[in-house]
């Protein structure tokens, strides 16, 4: 019987290893940054966006629709 059938399971087994460990911390690091980024983003009860709304509600009142489009020869 030959020692290769056992090298071969330790190399797969500490390949497996390795696979593991990275996939663990890829998924940590992923959470982390996920709460990172959450706890960044500004509450919408904030009196900037509040008046931001309300500027562009207000001009979008202001102008009217107007029909932008150019007549062709060939739809006459």
């Amino acid at each position: 019987m030959s020692n290769r059938p056992i090298w071969l399971r330790g190399v797969l087994f500490i390949g497996t290893i390795i696979a593991s460990a990275y996939y663990l911390t890829y998924i940590r690091y992923y959470a982390y940054e996920k709460k990172r980024l959450a706890t960044q983003t500004p509450h919408l009860d904030e009196d900037y966006i509040l008046e931001f709304y309300k500027e562009v509600a207000e001009s979008s009142r202001k102008t009217e629709w107007t029909n932008k489009r150019v007549n062709r020869p060939w739809g006459e």
